[in-house]
């Protein structure tokens, strides 16, 4: 929650890691992207942002990009 208000209230861009070690990312208040370590662990990912993305892949690991 402070991450999405610090980058909603200023330019900042708000990064969280959890303890899971789920990493997010906030940009004008708005998560913009999430990176789940299990999923890639797997093998799998999924999308969990809402809106249009697209996957870009690098070698064994894939990053869902949103489009704006």
């Amino acid at each position: 929650m402070a991450a999405a208000a610090i980058s909603k209230t200023t330019p900042a861009v708000g990064i969280v890691v959890s303890q899971t070690a789920t990493v997010r990312l906030f940009k004008s208040g708005t998560l913009v992207a999430e990176i789940i370590p299990e999923l890639w662990l797997l093998g799998r990912y999924s999308k969990y942002l809402s809106g249009t993305h697209r996957t870009e892949q690098a070698a064994d690991a894939a990053v869902l990009v949103r489009d704006d």
